[in-house]
């Protein structure tokens, strides 16, 4: 298991017509999707429970940053 009162990390990968999560690099669920998403036009995270987001980055395929937030207020 992990273990939730400690930070992880978590990644979202859409590519090829798949949607990868990783938790703490670590591949945990892989699914296919057939209609094209389209660009992002906003991001809801929510939690069963107590939650909290340290950080936000959002990136192409090729590694170039289009988005971070560092919730630094």
């Amino acid at each position: 298991g992990t273990d939730l009162s400690e930070w992880q990390n978590i990644r979202l990968v859409s590519s090829k017509g798949r949607l990868k999560y990783y938790l703490n690099d670590t591949l945990a669920i892989d699914e296919p999707f057939e209609d094209d998403r389209g660009k992002i036009m906003g991001l809801i995270l929510t939690f069963t429970g107590k939650g909290v987001v340290d950080f936000v980055h959002l990136k192409t395929l090729e590694g170039k940053t289009i988005y971070t937030e560092g919730f630094d207020n």
